[in-house]
């Protein structure tokens, strides 16, 4: 049998509350709606790419885990590499045409810089992880 509330009662019931709570986690959910769904596709790419199972022990999921990061690395060198490509080399031709030679050199060794990071990073990881 349904029940009557006054507006008081059921502001003060706690279902109004949990149902504020639920309010706010879909606004929330709503308000950053992109960053989920990326997630979300993140997670469902490693879920197909990787079988986790703990029947190997936890040297072999961490092997499957350390594949996933070369891949990942892989693709963002790759795609690295094209951006800088394109932008430093853009850079380049605009300080050539003010026919600033010095300027564009500082600019390729600050692309090449910036390269170079992408692989030094990860052999400054490895080396602290080795030292301990």
């Amino acid at each position: 049998m349904a029940k009557n509330y006054t507006i008081q009662q059921f502001l003060a019931n706690e279902h109004h509350k949990e149902l504020k709570i639920i309010d706010q986690t879909i606004g929330h959910l709503m308000r950053n709606r992109k960053l989920y769904m990326q997630i979300v596709f993140i997670l469902a790419l490693v879920g197909l790419k990787c079988d986790i199972s703990f029947a190997g022990g936890i040297d072999t999921l961490l092997n499957k885990v350390d594949a996933i990061g070369i891949n990942w690395l892989k693709v963002v060198r790759r795609g690295g590499y094209w951006l800088i490509a394109i932008k430093g080399s853009a850079e380049v031709v605009q300080t050539g045409m003010h026919g600033d030679s010095q300027t564009a050199i500082k600019i390729v060794i600050k692309y090449l810089l910036l390269y170079a990071s992408l692989f030094m990073l990860i052999y400054g990881l490895d080396a602290i992880k080795e030292g301990f």
